[in-house]
């Protein structure tokens, strides 16, 4: 179950963190949306997924005891640490953790040959400013069978946008064109 937003801001006290604007952090507090992420992606025991910005874990924490084996990417030093010392600890087969920006890590370090050989799926909850940079990473890459993406409206609007609309862009076309021949895409 998520942090309540109390025991959010008490744990980033607890770590002398505070929230950084400029690397879009949110946290999630809201135990449905984590719940409804996970239904979506329709995770099972066994799966592989990436994540992005996993924060203080909590979405992270659910895929794990969901039985995924999770990749993840954080780039703040502070919530990395606290990543390694709490969940690296309680699933060291299953937790992979990577310090680095997302953009250029888009897979979290899903090596290669998984990515290539081997289904995975793709929750995250992205930070705005890398939303599109990231998401043109990863079509440039193997394919997931599953993304749950969790965007800003105004990123969603643009990967959603058809022709001639105001928010019609290249990254509207390459996200159409990658779910349309993804072996499997639902």
């Amino acid at each position: 179950m998520p942090l309540s937003p109390t025991a959010t801001r008490a744990l980033l006290a607890q770590l002398g963190h505070t929230p950084k604007r400029f690397l879009g952090q949110n946290f999630l507090v809201d135990g449905n949306i984590v719940r409804k992420s996970l239904e979506l992606a329709e995770v099972q025991a066994g799966d592989t997924v990436v994540e992005v910005g996993p924060g203080l874990g909590t979405l992270t924490t659910a895929l794990l005891e969901a039985g995924a084996s999770v990749w993840a990417v954080e780039k703040d030093r502070t919530l990395h640490a606290h990543l390694t010392a709490t969940l690296a600890g309680s699933f060291p087969q299953a937790f992979h953790l990577l310090e680095g920006d997302a953009v250029e890590h888009p897979l979290a370090g899903l090596p290669p040959p998984l990515a290539q050989n081997r289904e995975f799926k793709i929750v995250a909850n992205l930070p705005y400013a890398i939303a599109t940079p990231w998401l043109d990473a990863v079509l440039a890459g193997p394919l997931p069978v599953r993304m749950v993406l969790m965007l800003q409206q105004e990123a969603a609007q643009r990967y959603a946008a058809q022709p001639g609309s105001k928010s019609f862009g290249a990254i509207s076309v390459f996200l159409q064109a990658a779910y349309v021949i993804a072996p499997g895409h639902k």
